[in-house]
């Protein structure tokens, strides 16, 4: 994790050196060049090229080693990609900090690969700081500095865009100017080869002008260091708000158990972002309107209890119907006083109640009459104003009042102007008195819902499991020799052994390979299956066989089943057949980044079609674990939902956090699938029919 000091000198240089920089129109180094030159950056800037004298009317130094000063903080390099190595390691004694705006490493060819590689090493045994490769470069508002080729500095504000995607940095910077939203710093991190997300997201936790942490990401790196990162912002009262892409699941290795296929794709990041309260943006225009709201929006300002007030009826019923089924907002209900008084002021056709129709032919009074008994209404948060373009509605007035009543009320008061020309300088007035303003009313109504939800979520600790404290000597012997065997899991005893050495309830069960021998007292009714380390869907390949209720009916199964599996490692094994009440999966599985991940569902065969999952992301704690069980998609079976005894809560949790000690003490178990786990009301305690371990 580089340190927030190289960071700074990264994000805030006092001195700049631009390598390739460039007098021909259309290089980047021009541009560059000129960017610097047009901003308002006070510091230092040398200009560095080969083949160049004078650039701009300045002196060009033919390698950052030339220029006369002892250190420079930030070096930029815009040159091809096969003389970048060879620049780094010249300047690397003068300057820590680098920015390389150069394509053509690990991004594109082979070739490419390896000249990262030996950058990155390059970095590591220089301790140097390396934003990119193949990024657009950073803009500082607040340091007037727009070290990047995007063509203009944003607005200055409290919001900080982190982008993998210079191309999106770009467009987010010129949506900006229209929605009059400011930023402390855009960064564009390319490959990410030495600094990621991580890093920014901590050193901006931190950073005393940005108050909201935006990210474009494609992928995620870091693990638990994001994770931490992430909690370091949380805490320090930052909102983090990610667009994440990738969502789909073509690239991903073939997966073994059912535990794969139900943390597969995006599963895994929705988890990330539920355990830490990340807000998720889904399309470039949340990001906008995300960026907006909480430019306007500090964390904790109450904003619950929504008034709508309209226009046009259709709209205004949409958007209560909406707020209707959101679980953090309510539709406002004014006071007796001030309702009698909305209704002394307007027609008798209008409606008082919310939303507040001042109906069609509604002139500017009427708006300023309802706006302002909402305003001094207490029972009132927020105030969304509607206005669809008709004759007797003056817009542009109205945008006027509003502006001005924004500037004197701290009720947050959100404006949708719906339509096209005839609203567009409305719009403007709006945008540009600060007043929040959204295309589509209802859009906004989820994102706010949202905004609520995430300012009063409670923020996990992240207490790592011990993983040298008590490892299992049993369980560790148990892998090794099955490993050595070439097998791809274990046989059923094998994982009785290391399910009993983590207190994980499982079922009885005999050894039938060789037929009913003295020693085998099965109990019936029971049930005989296929037990191979390579055989992981038994019922898929008809290797189950119930009931079977009697010795004979047994030998007969075993047979049967002998001559269906014919693999020389084959065993057949007879388990009690047990009472069914309620079948969950609970499952782990390695993720390549977040290490741990555990899941619990409804099980059964048909788990996967029927999806009902929470998934966790370790550490987790037993308050977390619980607080998901009451609260979320399983909740109905916890919380005695139409008279039902509840189950025990506390046999699924010491479940969950057995298989997170197994997994994280064990990092060679690639995944765990409990399915069934037979849990009961009854007092009857729960059972793990089957569980398969791979590795």
């Amino acid at each position: 994790m580089k340190n927030e000091k190289s960071i700074e000198k990264l994000l805030k240089p006092h001195s700049i050196a631009i390598v390739g920089a460039s007098d021909k129109t259309g290089k980047v180094g021009n541009m560059l060049v000129k960017n610097i030159a047009n901003s308002s950056y006070l510091g230092e800037v040398f200009f560095v090229n080969n083949r160049s004298h004078e650039i701009e009317g300045r002196e060009v130094y033919s390698s950052v080693s030339e220029i006369p000063k002892d250190s420079v903080d930030l070096v930029v390099i815009a040159t091809p990609a096969f003389t970048v190595l060879d620049i780094v390691e010249s300047a690397s004694e003068k300057c820590s900090q680098f920015i390389i705006i150069s394509a053509g490493f690990g991004e594109s060819t082979e070739e490419g690969q390896i000249r990262e590689k030996k950058l990155n090493e390059l970095a590591e045994e220089k301790n140097l700081t390396i934003l990119g490769p193949n990024c657009l470069g950073i803009l500082s508002p607040e340091w007037g500095l727009n070290a990047s080729f995007a063509p203009s500095l944003p607005p200055k504000g409290d919001t900080a865009f982190i982008s993998q995607s210079g191309a999106l940095a770009v467009a987010l910077i010129d949506k900006a100017k229209v929605l009059n939203v400011g930023f402390s710093h855009v960064i564009s991190i390319g490959n990410k080869m030495h600094i990621s997300e991580t890093n920014l997201i901590k050193y901006f936790a931190n950073d005393k002008s940005t108050k909201t942490i935006i990210l474009y990401l494609e992928s995620i790196v870091g693990g638990i260091d994001f994770l931490g990162a992430v909690r370091d912002a949380r805490l320090a009262g930052k909102r983090v708000i990610i667009l994440k892409s990738g969502k789909s699941d073509e690239a991903q290795e073939a997966i073994a158990l059912h535990t794969g296929s139900l943390t597969s794709g995006d599963v895994v990041t929705e988890a990330v972002f539920k355990k830490m309260g990340i807000i998720r943006a889904h399309t470039i225009n949340d990001i906008f309107v995300l960026a907006s709201l909480s430019h306007i929006l500090p964390i904790g300002k109450k904003i619950s209890n929504i008034a709508v007030i309209t226009n046009a009826g259709g709209p205004g019923v949409i958007t209560t119907d909406e707020i209707s089924i959101c679980r953090n907002l309510h539709q406002a209900m004014l006071s007796e006083e001030n309702m009698k008084e909305l209704s002394e002021k307007l027609p008798n056709a209008a409606s008082v109640h919310n939303p507040i129709d001042l109906l069609g032919d509604a002139k500017l009074g009427r708006y300023m009459d309802a706006i302002k008994i909402c305003i001094k209404d207490e029972n009132i948060d927020a105030i969304m104003v509607l206005l669809t373009p008709q004759d007797g509605t003056p817009s542009g007035e109205v945008a006027k009042f509003i502006v001005e009543e924004q500037k004197n009320t701290d009720k947050l008061i959100i404006t949708s102007f719906i339509g096209g020309e005839s609203v567009k300088n409305s719009q403007k007035i709006l945008r540009e008195g600060n007043v929040f303003h959204v295309g589509t009313p209802t859009w906004v109504v989820d994102v706010l819902n949202e905004l609520v939800a995430n300012d009063s979520f409670e923020i996990p600790e992240l207490n790592e499991v011990n993983q040298e404290d008590g490892i299992n000597k049993k369980t560790e012997k148990i892998l090794n020799i099955s490993s050595n065997d070439n097998n791809r899991g274990l046989y059923f005893h094998e994982v009785k052994e290391i399910a009993r050495e983590y207190n994980i309830p499982i079922s009885k069960s005999w050894d039938v390979t060789g037929g009913l021998g003295v020693d085998t007292h099965v109990v019936y009714p029971c049930v005989v299956k296929v037990d191979n380390p390579n055989i992981l869907h038994k019922s898929d390949r008809e290797g189950v066989i119930l009931p079977i209720k009697t010795p004979h009916e047994l030998i007969k199964a075993i047979t049967l089943l002998k001559n269906r599996f014919t693999e020389s490692n084959t065993k057949i094994i007879a388990q009690p057949l047990a009472k069914i009440q309620i079948e969950l999966i609970v499952g782990m599985k390695q993720d390549p980044v977040f290490g741990s991940i555990v899941i619990v569902g409804i099980g059964g065969i048909y788990t996967e079609i029927i999806n009902k999952t929470e998934v966790f992301v370790t550490p987790i704690s037993e308050e977390e674990i619980e607080k998901r069980m009451i609260t979320g998609k399983l909740s109905f079976l916890f919380v005695g939902e139409r008279g039902q005894r509840p189950y025990n809560i506390s046999d699924v949790v010491d479940i969950v956090m057995a298989l997170q000690n197994v997994s994280m003490k064990n990092k060679t178990i690639k995944e765990i699938d409990i399915n069934p786990l037979l849990i009961y009301n009854n007092g009857t305690n729960p059972n793990a029919v089957d569980m398969k371990i791979v590795f």
